[in-house]
């Protein structure tokens, strides 16, 4: 309310830089100054898509190799543990610069991605794209799970009570958040 305030108190202001990748905490504010000429709006979209990507990676690769225990090990695990990316079914929540990286960086390991996202509309690199209000319906089929996004913080309870619901995933990565 009070940035509305501000911006309508001065109207020379032509131009907005939004402080994050993310505008979803400006969805009201943007609604409110859609007729209206000015100010062009801009945010960072896109500027921390590779590097959350590769850090996706990485958290990915670590807790299917079990690097967090083996760091700790004073011996050899037996059995042998660690469990290979190749060939995983991956799930997607959120179709933006971020799930676009993380696919390209996962390809080289012939990941399979479900992608959800506000509408069905085919996602290219995935094999499969479904709305949101399909969310339960693919859990069960996805070895693993990246959250992110506006997914990663307002819908944190819904979600993680809907991966609660499904079966045991042997991973979660939850990155992108705006929050």
């Amino acid at each position: 309310a009070e940035f509305v305030a501000t911006l309508e108190a001065n109207p020379q202001i032509g131009w907005v830089q939004l402080p994050w990748a993310g505008v979803d905490r400006f969805a009201g504010t943007l609604k409110h100054f859609s007729t209206k000429p000015s100010p062009i709006w801009t945010s960072a979209k896109g500027s921390y898509s590779e590097p959350v990507a590769e850090h996706a990676l990485a958290l990915t690769l670590a807790i299917l190799r079990g690097l967090p225990d083996k760091a700790r090990s004073t011996s050899w695990a037996n059995p042998a543990t660690g469990i290979t990316l190749y060939g995983r079914k991956v799930l997607v929540v959120g179709a933006g610069g971020i799930a676009v990286e993380i696919m390209r960086l996962f390809a080289p390991f012939e990941v399979e991605f479900t992608v959800v996202r506000r509408s069905a509309d085919p996602m290219p690199g995935a094999s499969r794209t479904v709305a949101s209000a399909d969310l339960l319906t693919v859990l069960p089929d996805a070895d693993g799970y990246r959250f992110g996004g506006s997914w990663g913080t307002a819908a944190d309870g819904a979600l993680a009570g809907s991966v609660d619901g499904a079966r045991n995933a042997e991973w979660i990565v939850t990155i992108g958040g705006s929050g």
